[in-house]
């Protein structure tokens, strides 16, 4: 790359991208319209405005024409308008911009749509008839970038000059801007993007320094706390060794106090069971006697419970009668019907209740003697149950007596055992606990565990090493892809290209009077030199820089640069193109400058093949090869109308 010859144009042998035919429908103010691209020659573009009587040739829409080429690329006009902006105004839907282009044997062809009927707002792409379109939008406009070599800031500052902006700008750009644009000419986004890469690389070299780092030191932690674990293991066996002990004596102790607890108690236990056994056969011996009266002692309750509630019965009766008799002899109202009482009613209800009465006293005089002689009866039974159950308590007594004293006796023997399992429970787990603690190792050395830490510890800081030998070799790469590396020499070897051919041509359309002078390096005020790519004009019989010249002088340079720089895609056979674009190039130009611009052009029409150009100066008319007419009708609708060729 660094020896590529600059000076050496294209030539036709190289396969490059060769536009065949623009093709739209309903874009901005043009119905439809075809044009064929391919080996036109030097076209004048001019306008008839049939619209309006205050134009001529203005806002006929030759700019339209050229923007479709530029839309199809893309998708944004020399003005800026994208999206729904272009949309044929009266229609207001079915835009169609279809661009047709070779390359090689490869045929292209790129299609994009606003408001269509069929195809929506879709950006096509397709090689050899096959779609070959990305899954977004963006996508696909990043293929077509690809496929034409350039991107739209870099396409109109070389392929486009415009008179609303494009190359123009050159002259006044920024030096961030005008670096972009040299690189995107000169294929340096190949060193962005190794520099990208090798700037993601490095930050995976690192990470990976940081881990292995990390690693390292929590190895170092690892081996700082051997001799603090060996210690520990020592510790923790001694304390081993020391529990141990008194466990054995705890078990020592407890065996003792069983066997103490054996020998206390051994005759107190045969003393109480035998005890118990003599108590149990004395209580088989007691025997509660029947009582013989409980059957009559029922008997009797429940014939005198039933004569008694017959007697309260009567006895409640009479009382209620003889309320009512005293009532009659106080009211003068029956109590018994409700009506007034005269002497002969009061008299016939007394008697009616003194016979009721009678009745009543009748049946007691019957049931008393009767309540009595079995009261009677019942209190003899009675006597006589109670004599034989005196008997039977006294009986249930001594039984009793004797079950406490064998539930006393019991217990004694069930405290006796509890204490004697306890004792044996506790020798159980304590020879648990033996067993665990006596399996429990002596303490080992430790050093070979120290040697393999400090092994590892060896091996991450020799990958570190390798790590950063890599990173450095990284780093270096990042510093050879910047702007101050290779991009910065292969910007220095496009001066020189650039220079001849800006100055042959302001020759061309200037004389020898001016110069154009690119550099990569501009000298600070110490004197040093600083990275900064610059444009410097000077005009010996005019001002000593850019913006101190006419608008006459500037538009020669923008000229002169103009070609310089389509001559730099040209030389490039990835983004060469077979148009190139010119609208209202002729503005602030003399006659003069005027031919000797068309001879410029005519000049490099044949290595380009189609040169088109927009210009309102008919005077220029007999120059050209070939004439295209736009007319914009009254209605506002624009038309295509290609003339014969010119001789």
């Amino acid at each position: 790359m660094l020896d590529y010859d600059y000076s050496t144009s294209y030539t036709k042998g190289e396969t490059r991208m060769k536009w065949t035919k623009i093709h739209a429908e309903y874009f901005m103010a043009f119905p439809s319209f075809t044009l064929e691209l391919e080996d036109r020659g030097l076209v004048l573009i001019q306008g008839k405005n049939l619209s309006s009587d205050k134009f001529e040739s203005n806002g006929s829409g030759k700019t339209t024409l050229i923007s479709a080429i530029v839309f199809a690329l893309h998708g944004v006009t020399v003005g800026g308008l994208k999206g729904d902006e272009v949309v044929h105004r009266q229609t207001g839907k079915g835009t169609a911009v279809i661009l047709e282009g070779v390359k090689g044997e490869d045929k292209y062809r790129i299609e994009r749509y606003r408001k269509h009927s069929k195809h929506k707002n879709k950006v096509r792409v397709f090689l050899n008839d096959t779609e070959i379109t990305e899954k977004s939008a963006k996508d696909t406009d990043k293929l077509i970038q690809q496929i034409i070599g350039m991107d739209y800031n870099t396409f109109v500052n070389s392929i486009l000059f415009s008179q609303s902006g494009g190359a123009g700008r050159f002259s006044t750009a920024s030096d961030a801007e005008k670096k972009a644009l040299l690189e995107n000419l000169s294929n340096l986004q190949v060193y962005t993007d190794a520099q990208t890469i090798a700037k993601e690389k490095v930050k995976q070299k690192d990470n990976e320094i940081e881990v292995k780092r990390r690693e390292e030191e929590k190895i170092q932690w690892e081996l700082s706390n051997v001799d603090s674990l060996e210690q520990q293991d020592k510790e923790r066996y001694e304390s081993t060794r020391v529990a141990i002990q008194q466990e054995e004596e705890k078990f020592e102790n407890t065996k003792q106090a069983m066997n103490d607890h054996i020998q206390n108690n051994q005759h107190n236990v045969t003393g109480w069971i035998n005890e118990v056994e003599k108590l149990k056969e004395q209580q088989d011996q007691l025997s509660s006697p029947t009582n013989p009266h409980t059957e009559t002692v029922n008997e009797l309750t429940s014939q005198l419970n039933e004569l008694k509630g017959e007697q309260q019965k009567l006895n409640i009766q009479q009382n209620d009668l003889v309320t009512k008799y005293k009532k009659l002899g106080l009211q003068d109202t029956c109590p018994v019907c409700g009506n007034q009482l005269d002497t002969e009613h009061r008299d016939k209800e007394q008697a009616s209740l003194v016979e009721q009465l009678r009745g009543i006293l009748t049946q007691l005089n019957t049931i008393n003697p009767e309540v009595e002689r079995v009261q009677q009866q019942y209190n003899e039974a009675y006597t006589a149950y109670l004599e034989v159950k005196k008997q039977q308590d006294s009986i249930v007594t001594v039984h009793r007596d004797f079950s406490n004293k064998i539930n006393h006796y019991n217990s004694l023997q069930q405290q006796y055992s509890n204490q004697l399992e306890s004792y044996k429970s506790n020798l159980s787990a304590i020879t648990s606990t033996l067993n665990r603690l006596k399996s429990f190792p002596e303490p080992t050395s430790r050093d070979e565990q120290r040697l393999a830490i400090k092994e590892r510890i060896n091996a991450c800081k020799t990958a570190i090493v390798a790590l950063q030998k890599e990173r450095n070799i990284l780093e270096d790469c990042v510093k050879i892809f910047s702007n101050a590396g290779v991009k910065s020499h292969v910007l220095d070897l496009i001066t020189p290209f650039l220079n001849e051919r800006a100055n042959k041509y302001l020759g061309m359309l200037a004389g020898n009077d001016m110069e154009i002078k690119f550099s990569t390096q501009t000298p600070k005020k110490d004197g040093e030199m600083t990275e900064k790519f610059d444009v410097q004009l000077t005009n010996a019989v005019g001002g000593d820089s850019y913006k101190a010249n006419s608008e006459g002088e500037k538009k020669r340079a923008d000229l002169a640069i103009a070609q310089a720089l389509q001559d730099l895609v040209v030389s490039r056979a990835a983004s060469a193109f077979n148009i190139v674009l010119y609208d209202e190039v002729f503005d602030a130009l003399d006659e003069i400058g005027a031919e000797n611009t068309i001879a410029m052009l005519k000049e490099k029409q044949k290595d380009i093949g189609t040169i088109l150009v927009i210009t309102h100066n008919a005077t220029l008319k007999n120059l050209f090869d070939k004439v295209i007419t736009i007319t914009k009708n009254p209605d506002g609708t624009s038309v295509l109308t290609e003339g014969a060729e010119i001789t």
